[in-house]
């Protein structure tokens, strides 16, 4: 009797895992950032794990010569793929509790504070 009512507890805490991860990811934005460079000439988006959904180059960005202008495209997309990671954690955390970061990091959704450390807290937990 037992057993049961221990497996209809765990597929509860289950459903109601998977119900606030489907909430969490549903948030426009919610698992995205945006990263700008120093000088405002590159700005880019990036979804978890780096995978970049814009990039937008001013014409003085286009100015700077090629290997300028990759090494800035590179740093910014490393800027805004660990908030989007970063912003990723938070959502799991809320959702299915704090063990999930070791298996984000795993999955490769880890991220380096400290490119994403312009990012606020709270807004980093909200989303943009």
């Amino acid at each position: 009797m037992d057993e049961i009512v221990d497996a209809r507890r765990i597929n509860a805490e289950v459903a109601a895992n998977q119900q606030r991860l489907r909430a969490a990811v549903a948030r426009p934005g919610a698992l995205g950032a945006r990263a700008t460079s120093g000088d405002g000439t590159v700005v880019v988006e990036a979804g978890p794990g780096g995978a970049l959904r814009s990039v937008t180059l001013s014409p003085e960005a286009l100015r700077q010569g090629g290997q300028r202008l990759a090494q800035t495209v590179l740093a910014v997309a490393n800027q805004a793929s660990a908030k989007a990671n970063q912003r990723t954690q938070y959502a799991m955390r809320a959702a299915v509790g704090a063990d999930a970061a070791g298996e984000l990091d795993r999955l490769g959704l880890g991220f380096d504070p400290r490119l994403a450390e312009d990012e606020d807290a709270e807004t980093a937990r909200r989303g943009w």
